[in-house]
């Protein structure tokens, strides 16, 4: 009975969405999952896996379709994984760092180039 208990919290967790003939299927967040639970997608071993977690670690992924830049993955596959597979948004943090620019920043450059001016 446990085992059942532990395997719905499990599909839980991973985003269990029931399909039309009554199983569920476990949707994988592309940006987020570990090699492990990449490799439990349809046509995927851990070589497609790697491929997946290499290029998002490039730049978290925006669209499904970018899994076709992996290596390996083609559009039959990426047919395959419709309804398996979501992109979560990402973090803020994930993208780098912020491009805006705060007072502190600006002064810090002045003080490079060596023309700081004080308040």
């Amino acid at each position: 009975m446990s085992a059942v208990v532990a395997m719905a919290a499990w599909l839980a967790l991973a985003g269990a969405v029931p399909s039309g003939d009554g199983e569920a299927v476990v949707v994988v967040d592309l940006n987020t999952a570990d090699m492990t639970t990449l490799c439990t997608l349809p046509g995927i071993g851990p070589k497609k896996a790697a491929a997946i977690i290499t290029l998002r670690e490039r730049r978290p992924l925006t669209r499904v379709s970018q899994l076709l830049q992996a290596r390996g993955i083609g559009p039959r596959l990426l047919e395959r994984l419709k309804g398996r597979v979501t992109l979560r948004p990402a973090p803020a943090s994930a993208f780098g760092p912020s491009t805006t620019t705060s007072p502190g920043f600006q002064q810090d450059a002045q003080r490079v180039r060596g023309t700081f001016i004080s308040p």
